[in-house]
Formats: structure tokens, C-alpha cells, sequence
């Protein structure tokens, strides 16, 4: 299968989803209308409401049978990516189409680039919207390619190398490709998550944590890192409904790490669709949203909240 077949795969797959997706709120939208039309069984039914209970259970059965075509097309392009799984390292990353990304061609044979270009929905793999910053591409890849994984997916920056733009970046150089060839792929198969920065600082020393109530008494307006905190108090109870809201909150920075798609699969499909519906639908501004999602990746996959 060459490339541009499989790009062609892969957008007509994931414009199936959204269909499927729409089809599935039309559904819920049309038994609403239903319920509503038959709440009341004591009050006698005329003509008009009998017609349009009629009409409303055929839009159901129309929503119904397409949702049904949807979903057997979107199986089929499926298997096809499925068959054709054959590299066994993926590296995930979101990109203004200015940026240079050619650096992924230096990892070698067994890395597949999936490479969202945030501001040009022509591009091969883009977003709908370019909201959330790399926390947008991260969900998009995991929910496009959840069941075509390969072995293991890692997830970076767009930029290369060089101080200060990759300070966060471990190696020589804080070159992202020296990194990467380093990687030990079978701790990562083993430990399931690693995050790519070994320092832990900032991030996991007491300082630099996330601690979700220690400004609730701020006087506004606060600073940025205030600002994370803050948000990430308001953020908890709709990323981790049911969780109580931890006193601290630690993990490396800086958004840069890699899974094992054993483990991403631990996280059901639609927990990930739920975490990138709040992040397109949060009033949030993008850095204060992806600064809370850059201290909850590791939470959403399992790790234990201070790292």
C-alpha cells in the first residue's frame, strides 16, 4: 500500500467517524423528539401529532440505517490499515505548516510519522480546528489510529533541536532524534509509559507541581503558572468525573512521552473522544488548556498522579 493510498484510507476513515458521530447526536436528538411526542398517554392523540410521531420514528430509522452504513465502511478501511500495520514505532506531533518536520526521515525504517498540520486542513493528516495546541494532535492520532496502532507510539514537539526552543528535550544538543534512537523500547513495552524528560525538574519538584488549590484565595489577576492551577481545579471533575481533586499533581514536564498501544488500549475509545471533546469545547484559553493537559497525560493513562 503506498503512502498516499494509506493517507486516502486513513481521511476517508476518520470522515466516516465523524459522520457516525453526527448520525449518533441525530439519533439521540430524534428520540428526544419521540419521548416527547408519547410522554403523555392519557391525553388523546389527534391527526397532526399522530403524522408527526410517524414522521419522527422514520427520521430514526433513516439516522438508524445510515449510522448502520457508516459503521460497516468504517470497519472495512479499518481492517484495511489493520493489514497493513507493518512498522512497529510511531511518532505522533502536531506542526504549524511552516515547521520543519523532516527530521522524522533520520529515525529509520521501522518509524512511522504522523504529522498534524494544525493550520492547513489540506494537509495530508490535519485538524478540524486548531485549538489545544499538540494536546489537539496527540487525541486526534490515538481516537484516527486507535485500533492500528503499532508497537508503540511516542509523542513530541515539532521542532528538532537547539537551545532555548528544545530546552526540554533530553540528549545531545537537546536533539529529539538523539533521543529517540536511544529509546529503550523494551522499558516501555515493560512499564508501558515513559515520559521522555528525565529531569524532574520542573514538574515533579515541589516547586514546579501542579497543587490545584493553592490560589483559590489569589487575588486575580493571577500568573500563568497560578493560572494552570487554577484551571486544572476547575478542569478535574470533567476530565476525572467521580475522582476527588488530588492536593498535588507531579510529572516531568514537558508534554513529550511514549506508550505502549497494550496500554493506550487499557483507556477505552470513548474516554479519549471525552477528553478531546473538552478540549475543543473548554472556554479556556489553548495555553492554559494544553498546560492542563500536559499534567494530566500521565493520569489519563493510568500512572499514578505525582510522578
Amino acid at each position: 500500500m503506498t503512502e498516499e493510498l494509506k493517507n486516502t484510507i486513513v481521511t476517508s476513515r476518520n470522515d466516516l467517524s465523524g459522520v457516525a458521530r453526527r448520525n449518533n447526536d441525530e439519533i439521540a436528538l430524534v428520540r428526544q423528539s419521540l419521548a416527547e411526542l408519547t410522554a403523555d398517554d392519557t391525553t388523546p392523540v389527534d391527526d397532526a401529532e399522530e403524522d408527526d410521531r410517524i414522521s419522527v420514528e422514520a427520521q430514526l430509522s433513516e439516522q438508524k440505517a445510515a449510522l448502520e452504513v457508516s459503521q460497516a465502511l468504517f470497519a472495512q478501511l479499518q481492517s484495511l490499515l489493520q493489514d497493513e500495520k507493518i512498522e512497529r514505532l510511531a511518532v505522533g506531533t502536531g506542526k504549524l505548516s511552516r515547521e520543519d518536520t523532516s527530521w522524522t526521515d533520520e529515525l529509520g525504517p521501522e518509524w512511522q510519522p504522523y504529522i498534524y498540520t494544525v493550520n492547513d486542513t489540506s494537509a495530508p493528516l490535519h485538524k478540524t480546528r486548531n485549538k489545544g495546541r499538540k494536546a489537539n494532535a496527540y487525541l486526534t492520532y490515538i481516537i484516527a489510529y486507535y485500533h492500528a496502532l503499532p508497537e508503540l507510539s511516542v509523542f513530541v514537539h515539532a521542532h528538532r533541536k537547539g537551545y532555548p526552543q528544545a530546552w526540554h528535550t533530553e540528549g545531545i544538543g537537546n536533539d529529539i532524534v538523539d533521543s529517540l534512537r536511544r529509546l529503550n523500547t523494551a522499558y516501555v513495552q515493560a512499564e508501558g509509559y515513559a515520559n521522555l524528560r528525565c529531569n524532574h525538574s520542573p514538574g515533579c519538584n515541589l516547586e514546579g507541581r501542579v497543587q490545584p488549590s493553592r490560589h483559590v484565595n489569589d487575588t486575580l489577576p493571577v500568573d500563568r503558572d497560578a493560572a494552570t492551577e487554577l484551571a486544572s481545579l476547575d478542569a478535574w471533575p470533567e476530565l476525572f468525573p467521580g475522582v476527588d481533586v488530588p492536593a498535588d499533581i507531579a510529572s516531568a514536564c514537558c508534554a513529550q512521552f511514549t506508550r505502549s498501544t497494550e496500554h493506550i488500549l487499557k483507556t477505552p475509545l470513548e474516554e479519549y473522544q471525552r477528553y478531546h471533546e473538552w478540549l475543543m469545547e473548554t472556554k479556556m484559553s489553548d495555553d492554559i488548556s494544553r498546560r492542563v493537559m500536559e499534567y494530566a497525560w500521565h493520569i489519563i493513562f493510568g500512572m499514578e498522579v505525582v510522578q
